[in-house]
């Protein structure tokens, strides 16, 4: 076979595209290449000569022509060196394609090369005797000899029915090199006859939306990105493909399918192409300057190749303001364009399957549905407009709903379940399918139990919504992990994408209040309902093992954050006694947060949201290390050890730090930052003189604010009613109160406390009064009652209590208490004044709020000799005593 023989492609191309060009005199040189390092060698000689005359062309898109029929050349010569080394006496039947931007003809100076070998069939030996060859030779050719990227695909004809999106694409610019044209004809045959239209131009937007996500959505960059930004490249081949994809028809490099596709208008075609022209003369360029395959246009590049363009200084403008400029207009042109072409093809028709069309982004009957008898449809229908971001029309909505009411029966529920999670698998509009299934009256025919929760009231005062609402919310929250960008939540977004089956947590969602559709405890009920739901829908028991874990712990986190003191190992331990895995524990994290977010608009807070990261990460620390009473005291001496050292390289004296620190207990060692304990050596060496020390800290972005007192201790407790006094006479709430002595020859109180002030963190002129107020009434020189007084809050609303409980189980050293009532202000400065009348040494606070009711919980000096109910009979009756403010 000559080398004339297997370049007749050439001639079909050149009918096709005239502007594509073989050089005789490359066939001749060609001719006398009989290896494929002297082909590479060939091919990187003629580059460097094409990139050092580069400048002498009239525009990129030209230079794009070169590059390509130079590797056309190279290409087929090695398919005819191939065929020779194989010892075949006639041509094979296979073709060799040219695909992505090397089948566009938009093969750029360091552009990467895709080459598909496609045979008639994998049955013929010979076929694959010249791809084996091939193979070897390209990567001598092209890699070690031109220095060129090149990747390579084998394709069947049966193929076509099973690709990927992405080799979609790139087959969409197909394009034959060498080889029979016949084969390719029937691959490109049986390629069209599979292909989705719909499918392919919806993936397509979608695809290109979240490059732009990543890349920005601005097309003004100071240093644009020339393929994937806004008014980019890719851009360009968005409306190619675009046109191709609606058409049915390989774009072939020729604008003349897309325009007649109706995507663009007419008048759009000669902007763009020089658009295209421009900005492929500008990467071209950038390529040569850089060596290789670059795409951003740096500052430093944007000088060198506006002089490379011909760009002159005019009426005292530099030539790199004009160049960017006239970048910045073609660019603004492309996005325009593409942005129309993208709309019209979102909006116009096509055949979907299942006796649905899309059309104006709607899914529309186009058969009689109604009698269609295997109902799994419907269902598939939702998950069609979930996948492409469409819309039922209500003639499509009013046949599903007609049809659910007299069909109450599923008949293919594997084929109805296996939907119905692979919809709750995707990373994107899960919540909008759900309330499209809950809509047409899908999801009640899928999950009775959940639809029965949406007119069911919670009768709980801080829920604003339905259960069934609520539980969608929930849902929602959990969706958005995917596309936060708040650092503060960005480890929700990662754990989110770690968890190996995503359509737990969801399913979780949907069922975790489906418990409160009967008496009883709605976790309990919850649990048994779920069961009898995955037992009906074929859930795997890994699955159902997550979802029934969430559905039984789903206020644990909440509670335990909220409740108890995380700064003691007790806590972590006991909350991780339900968790036992960090994989549990993340989805119950993420869960919690869900699910709070969910009650009530304006109802999460950040300072919940601190005391969940806080509990999670102790508790992965428990779980992956462990923690017992044997490594207790080596962590301890190691924590008091690194505390001396650092703390002496920050210049503080070693007998001062050594002193503060065998002065604090092991959970102050063990829980307080190095920071915070400079702070607190720095104010107890204060102390000294009597007079206390109050320093404010405020988060940035933080609704509250950290205050922390450092002040000799009372011989008597009731330091921390005095404290909250002071704070209820301001008006101030206290969310969290920790208290630590330092117990040495002088007692020192370091309490802090954080509040706020009418919801928002504590500003400079209010830190002065509370620091003023403050001193008065730890120094003595004022008493709580007179500054109450003077605020004239004795008239406040009387807090209602509910109940005190009291345990001994949660703490070693400590018993709880835990005081419900009304939500009223001063209601901690109540209920530790009432503690500290029993004379109970309080060691930490918590305080929680909701829908007008409030919670305290103490952490004071062990009780548990207390016979009985001994304890919380003897505080009762005090915190009834209306006497005690």
């Amino acid at each position: 076979m000559t080398i004339q023989d297997g370049m007749s492609g050439y001639n079909a191309r050149q009918e096709i595209l005239p502007h594509m060009v073989i050089s005789a005199e490359w066939l001749g040189e060609l001719r006398r290449c009989e290896t494929a390092i002297s082909v590479g060698q060939w091919l990187a000689q003629y580059r460097s000569k094409v990139m050092e005359t580069s400048q002498e062309l009239p525009g990129g898109l030209s230079l794009c022509r070169i590059f390509t029929a130079l590797v056309d050349s190279c290409i087929s010569r090695l398919y005819d060196l191939a065929i020779s080394e194989a010892g075949i006496d006639q041509a094979p039947q296979m073709c060799v394609v040219a695909t992505g931007g090397y089948g566009r003809l938009d093969l750029c100076a360091h552009s990467d090369i895709d080459v598909t070998f496609i045979p008639a069939s994998d049955a013929e030996s010979s076929c694959e005797r010249v791809i084996r060859s091939m193979y070897r030779m390209l990567i001598i050719a092209f890699m070690d000899q031109a220095k060129m990227t090149i990747g390579y695909a084998y394709r069947l004809i049966d193929d076509c029915g099973s690709l990927d999106h992405g080799t979609q694409t790139n087959l969409v610019d197909a394009r034959i090199i060498t080889g029979s044209r016949h084969v390719f004809a029937l691959f490109l045959q049986e390629y069209w006859s599979q292909f989705n239209a719909a499918d392919f131009v919806f993936r397509k937007i979608a695809e290109r939306n979240e490059v732009i996500k990543k890349f920005g959505i601005s097309l003004y960059s100071v240093e644009p990105h020339l393929k994937e930004a806004v008014g980019g490249l890719r851009d360009i081949h968005m409306i190619r493909w675009l046109g191709a994809g609606k058409a049915c028809l390989t774009t072939g490099g020729d604008w003349a399918n897309v325009a007649g596709q109706g995507l663009i208008d007419p008048e759009d075609v000669d902007t763009l192409v020089a658009a295209h022209e421009f900005i492929t003369t500008v990467r071209n360029h950038l390529h040569i300057l850089a060596g290789e395959e670059r795409d951003i246009l740096t500052a430093e590049k944007q000088d060198a190749i506006c002089q490379r363009m011909g760009y002159q200084t005019q009426n005292e403008t530099p030539a790199v303001e004009l160049f960017m400029r006239e970048f910045y207009t073609h660019s603004a042109h492309v996005s325009r364009i593409s942005r129309k072409a993208q709309m019209r093809a979102k909006k116009a028709k096509y055949l979907v399957g299942l006796g649905l069309d899309v059309e104006n982004e709607e899914l529309i009957p186009n058969i009689p549905l109604l009698q269609m008898q295997d109902l799994s449809w419907m269902i598939q229908a939702v998950s069609i407009a979930q996948e492409y971001e469409l819309n039922l029309s209500e003639r499509l909505i009013a046949i599903i709903r007609k049809m659910v009411v007299e069909n109450p029966d599923i008949r293919s529920i594997a084929d109805v379940a296996d939907e119905f999670f692979n919809m709750l698998r995707r990373p994107h509009s899960v919540c909008r399918s759900m309330r499209m299934l809950s809509d047409t009256g899908l999801l009640g025919w899928i999950l009775p139990e959940f639809e029965y929760t949406m007119a069911l009231i919670p009768y709980d005062p801080s829920h604003e919504f339905t259960v069934g609402e609520h539980s969608l919310r929930v849902l929602e929250n959990i969706e958005k992990f995917h596309d936060i960008s708040d650092h503060n939540y960005m480890d929700y977004r990662r754990i989110l994408q770690e968890i190996p089956n995503q359509e737990a947590i969801y399913m979780a969602a949907l069922l975790h209040d489906i418990g409160k559709a009967r008496m009883g405890d709605h976790c309990v009920n919850g649990v048994l309902m779920c069961r009898d739901v995955c037992a009906r829908l074929l859930v795997s028991e890994e699955v159902q093992s997550d979802i029934e874990f969430i559905i039984d712990n789903h206020l644990l986190m909440a509670e335990t954050s909220r409740m108890f003191d995380l700064n003691l190992d007790e806590t972590i331990a006991t909350f991780c006694k339900n968790i036992e895995t960090v994989d549990r524990l993340n989805l119950l994290y993420l869960f919690t947060y869900a699910d709070e977010k969910a009650v009530a608009p304006g109802l999460w807070s950040e300072i919940k949201a601190n005391y969940q990261r806080d509990l999670y990460k102790k508790s992965v620390n428990y779980l992956t290390e462990g923690m017992n009473e044997e490594s207790g005291p080596q962590d301890i001496g190691r924590y008091y050890r690194r505390l001396v050292k650092d703390l002496q390289l920050e210049k503080f004296d070693e007998n001062q730090v050594k002193l503060h620190l065998e002065e604090m207990s092991a959970a102050y060692l063990l829980n307080t930052p190095q920071e915070v304990v400079a702070l607190h050596i720095k104010m107890a060496s204060a102390v000294a003189d009597g007079r206390p020390q109050i320093a404010f800290h405020t988060q940035p972005g933080s609704d509250t604010t950290e205050v922390i007192i450092c002040a000799p201790d009372d011989p008597l407790p009731g330091l921390m009613a005095k404290i909250a006094g002071v704070f209820y006479a301001a008006g101030c709430v206290v969310h969290n109160a920790t208290v630590y002595t330092r117990i040495g020859a002088v007692n020192i109180a370091i309490d802090t406390f954080v509040i706020d002030y009418r919801g928002r963190a504590i500003q400079t002129s209010k830190r002065s009064e509370l620091e003023q107020n403050l001193t008065d009434v730890l120094t003595g020189a004022k008493s709580v009652e007179e500054l109450i007084k003077q605020h004239r809050r004795r008239n406040a609303v009387w807090p209602e209590l509910n109940s005190v409980t009291i345990r001994h189980d949660l703490a070693k050293e400590f018993s709880v208490v835990e005081i419900r009532a009304s939500d009223t202000p001063g209601i901690l400065f109540w209920a530790s004044r009432g503690v500290s009348q029993l004379g109970w040494n309080i060691y930490s606070a918590k305080l929680s709020m909701w829908a007008g009711n409030a919670v305290v919980v103490f952490y004071v000096q062990d009780l548990s000799d207390m016979k009985g109910n001994e304890a919380s009979e003897r505080l009762r009756p005090i915190l009834i005593d209306r006497d005690i403010l």
